[in-house]
């Protein structure tokens, strides 16, 4: 029988939702977006659209307010977390106290270059979901912009010169974080 058929005449049914559970982890890993590609995806499309909707000139504007404003109100939350435990906005806390796990957005080499510290991401899982759709142009805004935001938004006095970018055709994203003057 069609199961669009058997829905509309029986309805749901705890037993049909386990047939449907047991389906879905025979296919887990396999079938279902991780949550930073999700993420990725979610943000090339709403980039693309603001630049179809309004042209390059503006999108890029409104995209760049967009991302800098999201990246800073994670840096102050950063910072609140930081200093509601009693810490200095150093950029160790930033590094243990920050709101997202790495481990789950990208791989990456971290090294210690003089006093500061590079990082050389080879693979970004964001960016992933964007390429998916055929938008990396459109998830490079949000590269751009968010790291930049988010350090700032923490801690104006400490300092990050991105010099690649995945998203704009480089082998990999380079940061390095610049905290001694």
């Amino acid at each position: 029988m069609d199961e669009i058929q058997k829905e509309k005449r029986e309805g749901l049914s705890w037993d049909y939702l386990g047939e449907a559970m047991k389906e879905r982890a025979e296919f887990s890993g396999r079938t279902i977006t991780p949550m930073p590609a999700l993420m990725g995806q979610m943000f090339a499309v709403l980039a693309k659209t603001v630049i179809d909707e309004v042209g390059v000139e503006k999108g890029e504007a409104i995209i760049k307010r967009a991302v800098e404003d999201f990246g800073q109100t994670r840096g102050r939350r950063i910072a609140e977390k930081v200093k509601a435990r009693g810490l200095a906005l150093s950029f160790k806390n930033f590094l243990v106290h920050m709101d997202l796990d790495t481990t789950t957005a990208n791989t990456s080499i971290p090294n210690i270059d003089g006093k500061d510290l590079t990082l050389t991401i080879n693979r970004c899982f964001i960016r992933d979901g964007a390429c998916d759709l055929g938008l990396e142009p459109y998830f490079h805004y949000y590269c751009q912009w968010i790291d930049r935001a988010i350090l700032y938004g923490y801690n104006p006095g400490l300092t990050i010169e991105i010099t690649k970018f995945l998203s704009g055709g480089d082998d990999t994203c380079f940061f390095r974080y610049i905290v001694s003057k």
